[in-house]
């Protein structure tokens, strides 16, 4: 096994980058490929977890008055239910990325 020497190193890398400028845009890819159902399935699913999770926070402020009321909460523990719904949603949001990076691919 000879070991290249440096000056062939940087001749294979200006053919890579001579190759690479012939390799078409994301955009060309994407208008020659078109939308197909994959991406309408896709743009649905996204879009109801969206409308889901708004949801959810335009709800907490009901939910939690009708709990203040119920079992008698002080303004403090009204304010810290809402905050740890959204710690919650902070820490779910953090743990999703690198569980569907592991898991989802």
């Amino acid at each position: 096994a000879s070991m290249s020497s440096p000056s062939s190193d940087k001749a294979d890398v200006a053919f890579d980058v001579k190759t690479s400028a012939n390799l078409p845009e994301i955009h060309d890819v994407i208008e020659k490929v078109g939308l197909g159902p994959s991406q309408v399935r896709s743009a649905i699913l996204g879009g109801s977890v969206w409308l889901a999770d708004g949801a959810e926070l335009l709800l907490i402020s009901s939910v939690t008055r009708a709990m203040a009321k119920e079992w008698q909460l002080s303004p403090f523990l009204q304010g810290f239910i809402v905050t740890v719904v959204y710690l919650g949603i902070l820490i779910g949001n953090a743990a999703s990325g690198p569980c569907s990076q592991r898991f989802g691919r």
